[in-house]
């Protein structure tokens, strides 16, 4: 609901990142005694610009999709896929309209809440 506001743009960077892990000695659980100690940026592939919901749905192009096609469209995981049809879905602007399988399909909302 936020990307309605007008004065509000989301910018996505997709970034490389490399991270520092060592060996804790208070953490004996199999092989979670590894803990993450710093994380630094080695490169910035991508930014994606959003101002608005139509700005995201153009990176899907179908009327009706699933999560791995929004996932295939961000090239991200499933699970981020599954997070951002929950978004849309809250906000407002699609809806589930069935099933394929396991999958959850949904459809665009129309009105005004796109633009």
């Amino acid at each position: 609901m936020l990307l309605a506001h007008p004065n509000l743009t989301l910018e996505v960077v997709i970034t490389v990142e490399e991270e520092v892990r060592a060996v804790s000695e208070s953490r004996k659980r199999r092989r979670r005694n590894w803990v993450s100690l710093d994380r630094r940026i080695v490169d910035v592939v991508a930014t994606h610009s959003s101002a608005s919901m139509a700005d995201l749905f153009a990176m899907v192009d179908a009327e009706r999709f699933i999560t791995n096609d929004i996932a295939r469209a961000m090239r991200s995981s499933h699970r981020l896929g599954q997070q951002a049809a929950f978004c849309l879905r809250e906000a407002g602007v699609s809806e589930i309209c069935g099933k394929d399988g396991n999958a959850l399909v949904y459809r665009r909302m129309p009105g005004p809440s796109l633009s």
